[in-house]
């Protein structure tokens, strides 16, 4: 299941910045296949191919209880996410999590056409310290670019402008920090141009280098979608405008913080 077809997209453009609204469309997938499919995205980028991820996929689908062994060792990749039955997670992780992981699954689907080559993997929790994600893109001609991006999700009391002004905060504040860390996973891979783009990651970002960019990513729901967002995106962050590279976007399911809850209780039917 393509996930990216599971939304309706609009694009936007201004003169400093792109942004794109993606609405659930129940039609194309009802909440409840988007909920099941992306539970067991998760559970793969967690589990990797290994007989944990085999084991909780055999009990999601109604086979037997795991022995005692299987058991503990499912526990120990679900607890750090979702917590366990009688001792969730706070809901505000939860959120966090699983917007984390909506992102990166609509980034894989929709990558062909942005000429993605990789994106960095959400952290084992949704609190882990460091970037959301990088994503590398590679054009035509064979050069690479980056965009570092903020991943946030808008519930309960809180505004999606306001959601985004965190978001440009804390890129602002601390992105050159984030690639320094994302640095070294280029020093592993094989492409020898890549290994060496990795290298100058810190020093793109803070020369504003047209290979650089910046993304921010906010999920929420259907009604708290604004009819205007990232109206300042260019004002903070200036020296990424020509040519743009500043892109916003924001999905929406009918109600996220419910989403993110059913998503929880198909990884629990797994246990």
């Amino acid at each position: 299941m393509a996930l990216h077809r599971s939304f309706a997209r609009t694009d936007r453009y201004s003169k400093t910045h792109t942004w794109s609204l993606h609405l659930h469309d129940p039609v194309e997938s009802p909440l409840e296949a988007l909920a099941e499919e992306l539970a067991d995205r998760i559970m793969r980028v967690r589990c990797g191919t290994t007989p944990v991820f085999t084991a909780w996929r055999e009990r999601a689908d109604g086979g037997p209880a795991h022995p005692a062994t299987a058991q503990a060792a499912l526990q120990a990749f679900i607890a750090p996410a979702f917590g366990l039955p009688g001792a969730p997670a706070s809901d505000d992780h939860l959120e966090g999590f699983v917007a984390e992981h909506l992102w990166y699954a609509l980034t894989l689907d929709g990558g062909a056409q942005d000429g993605v080559v990789m994106v960095t993997k959400p952290g084992f929790l949704a609190t882990s310290p460091g970037g959301d994600s990088l994503v590398i893109h590679r054009d035509g001609t064979r050069t690479f670019s980056y965009r570092l991006w903020e991943l946030k999700k808008c519930t309960g009391g809180a505004t999606v402008g306001s959601t985004v002004s965190t978001a440009y905060q804390q890129l602002d504040s601390n992105g050159a920090k984030y690639l320094a860390e994302y640095t070294s996973i280029g020093q592993e891979v094989d492409d020898p141009g890549l290994a060496a783009f990795f290298g100058d990651l810190v020093v793109n970002w803070l020369e504003g280098s047209p290979s650089a960019g910046v993304g921010v990513a906010v999920h929420t729901s259907q009604a708290k979608v604004p009819k205007k967002a990232f109206t300042t995106f260019g004002a903070r962050f200036p020296r990424f405008t020509d040519p743009v590279r500043l892109r916003g976007m924001i999905t929406a399911v009918d109600d996220f913080a419910a989403f993110a809850r059913r998503v929880r209780e198909i990884v629990w039917t797994g246990l």
